[in-house]
């Protein structure tokens, strides 16, 4: 990747709220100008972050509640920090915005969208989806997706219905429904509001699906669209036009960063004939998709054929760090196996 400079990406034109603002002067900004994250300034000085994430946690509370006491401490970066840095830094913590700050004053932002648009990357969207992602239906409720969204860490789910996907919920959708039905309401305490709102079917809010993505689009093209569109993620088909997941944009961020320069060591052993490069392949797949892996430094996988059968074999992952752990499992299929072994022990994990 070509050497970049954040001074060289960065978004100077930055809408902002001061600690006195109200979270509805902070929605109507996100509404307005289609972000999801507000810096919190006292003159040029930032004092934090405001997102939607923070809002949708707070809705059973007036709108009209200032900013401050809402704000989260983001991590930042100066004008000459490398893009590299930057992408490590939002992977590690997990957002997709960095302030950036000159003498602690704030000058701009760069966000995963900036640094991106400018990325060429390679392979399909089947090495980037998250498949473990659970979809609504159309007569659900806003308050039943809300609910799966907050149970699988994510922002936005497929609607499916008659077996296909049919669009896609959003939880800045629900945050703008929520705006909208307090504003009709008057002076109306926005408690009575979110119980109606959140009783609504999620087709209320359900967006169509502009362009279709399936697992074996090329994942430069579904990234392209997603960016022309401004989107943080959509879902990913099978060929029948079923749901088979969700393709985030910081997960393609995180494929910038080769696991190997996240720390993770990956070593196999084993008996027999398999393709040593694939299983270190399916493993390295499933790091770059998500966090919970950064508290290892080393992951030994040891795969053996069981003797007279020409496909089953048993497979071991060791996950070293200060707090190891120990998985093995029999199977037909090497790569599926350990996909199997490390859905288990991602469960183990969030637990």
């Amino acid at each position: 990747m070509v050497s970049l400079k954040v001074s060289d990406i960065m978004t100077r034109s930055v809408k902002t709220v001061s600690p006195s603002d109200s979270v509805s002067k902070t929605i109507f900004l996100m509404e307005k100008h289609n972000v999801k994250e507000v810096p919190v300034v006292d003159g040029k000085k930032l004092m934090g972050v405001i997102d939607f994430h923070t809002i949708i946690k707070n809705v059973k509370a007036s709108p009209e509640m200032k900013v401050r006491g809402k704000m989260l401490k983001y991590p930042t970066v100066g004008p000459d920090a490398d893009v590299d840095e930057c992408i490590r830094l939002m992977v590690e913590s997990g957002v997709e915005f960095l302030p950036v700050l000159e003498k602690d004053r704030l000058i701009g932002v760069v966000s995963d969208y900036d640094i991106l648009r400018g990325q060429k990357v390679q392979g399909t969207v089947s090495d980037v989806v998250r498949s473990k992602v659970p979809v609504c239906y159309p007569d659900d409720t806003i308050g039943t997706a809300r609910r799966m969204m907050r149970s699988a860490g994510v922002d936005r789910l497929a609607v499916v219905g008659d077996g296909l996907c049919v669009g896609m919920i959003l939880l800045i959708d629900i945050l703008r429904k929520t705006h909208i039905e307090h504003k009709r309401g008057g002076d109306l305490d926005i408690g009575g509001e979110v119980k109606k709102v959140m009783s609504f079917p999620v087709t209320g809010v359900m967006r169509e699906l502009t362009d279709k993505v399936y697992l074996d689009t090329e994942l430069s093209r579904a990234l392209e669209m997603m960016l022309a569109h401004n989107l943080r993620g959509v879902p990913v088909l099978n060929m029948d036009d079923r749901s088979a997941g969700i393709l985030l944009r910081k997960d393609v961020l995180s494929l910038l960063i080769p696991p190997s320069e996240k720390g993770i060591v990956v070593r196999v052993s084993g008996r027999g004939r398999f393709d040593r490069d694939e299983v270190i392949r399916v493993v390295e797949s499933r790091l770059r998709k998500s966090y919970y892996y950064r508290r290892f430094g080393e992951i030994k996988v040891h795969v053996k054929e069981i003797r007279g059968s020409k496909r089953r074999c048993e497979i071991s992952i060791h996950f070293v760090g200060d707090r190891p752990l120990f998985m093995e499992r029999s199977g037909f299929s090497i790569s599926e196996t350990i996909n199997d072994l490390l859905d288990d022990a991602e469960r183990l994990m969030e637990e």
